[in-house]
């Protein structure tokens, strides 16, 4: 049958590697304080060190016809992690309430997200190279020369710094 990717014969055979949302450190805090002239100040945090990225290889070098499983020599899907690809964002919220009338209550309140305007990249280049079927190497391009660059900062998942303005009423 040879070198198939399926032919796993027993748990020692199988290939391990990190999983795409593979993230070893995450912490997040959030908070809630009483600041003077009854104003509520209160926030949450979140940092998260990089994801992982695979050193993608176009063509086939390992010979089995699938694609996607073909990786630089010495490395295995996901076996890198960007230099610029940690998360962080810093979001606060500051509201102070009015009583107006018996049991009605009014609120204004600021909030602001991604307070310190972070990038957070969410996608690097995984092209490494093309396997030259003729010599058996793997080339690179221009584009490929690239390998590991973000490719996506501030997008509708993790936008810039943006500021809300409100009012909340409440019975």
């Amino acid at each position: 049958f040879g070198d198939f990717t399926l032919d796993v014969f027993g748990p020692e055979d199988f290939p391990r590697f990190p999983s795409d949302n593979d993230i070893r450190q995450n912490l997040t805090m959030n908070w809630i304080i009483g600041l003077p002239w009854d104003i509520r100040f209160n926030g949450i945090a979140a940092f998260r060190s990089a994801p992982p990225i695979r050193a993608r290889v176009l063509g086939d070098p390992n010979g089995n016809g699938i694609g996607g499983d073909d990786f630089p020599p010495g490395e295995t899907r996901n076996s890198r992690r960007p230099d610029d690809g940690n998360f962080s964002e810093v979001n606060v919220r500051f509201e102070k309430g009015f009583e107006f009338a018996t049991g009605q209550r009014i609120a204004v309140i600021a909030e602001i997200f991604n307070l310190f305007n972070t990038e957070n990249w969410s996608g690097w280049r995984d092209e490494f190279g093309t396997f030259n079927l003729e010599t058996g190497q793997i080339e690179r391009n221009e584009t490929q020369l690239r390998f590991g660059e973000p490719t996506n900062a501030n997008n509708i998942e993790n936008p810039s710094r943006r500021l809300q303005l409100g009012v909340r009423y409440g019975l």
